[in-house]
């Protein structure tokens, strides 16, 4: 999650926070409304709901879902490490699989719908507005 933030950041794109609870994320598992209920209550006008899988067949697996503030899902990307058995040898050499993957696909909406960027950077088709990341943990 850490690393997602981080790519987030240096894109400048632009982060809400829960005020109440002063986060960002969860690493504990949490149901899709109570992190939509978070992300409104936060004023956050879209939401990055992150999953982590650890699949049989795969080191891991990450499945990043955007939705507005009214819960209609705007997209979805998924990132993975290759097949475990002619893909990465290590997990920590599939971790950095996926989130190469991953970066990449998040580029492809940074600026645009669900991943606003900050005022004063330039905007590529739209965007306005503060996204909260959410993290759901599976193993």
């Amino acid at each position: 999650m850490d690393d997602v933030f981080a790519y987030l950041n240096s894109k400048d794109v632009s982060l809400a926070r829960d005020e109440f609870g002063g986060r960002r994320s969860s690493m504990e598992e949490m149901p899709l409304d109570t992190a939509q209920k978070i992300a409104r209550d936060s004023g956050a006008d879209s939401l990055l709901y992150l999953t982590v899988d650890r699949p049989v067949t795969k080191w891991i697996r990450v499945v990043v879902s955007c939705f507005t503030s009214s819960g209609t899902l705007l997209w979805t990307v998924e990132a993975d490490s290759g097949s475990s058995i002619t893909g990465p040898i290590t997990g920590g050499q599939g971790l950095r699989a996926a989130l190469k993957t991953l970066h990449r696909r998040l580029g492809e909406h940074l600026g645009k719908e669900g991943l606003p960027l900050k005022a004063g950077v330039e905007q590529r088709g739209g965007g306005q507005g503060k996204t909260l990341a959410e993290q759901v943990r599976r193993e």
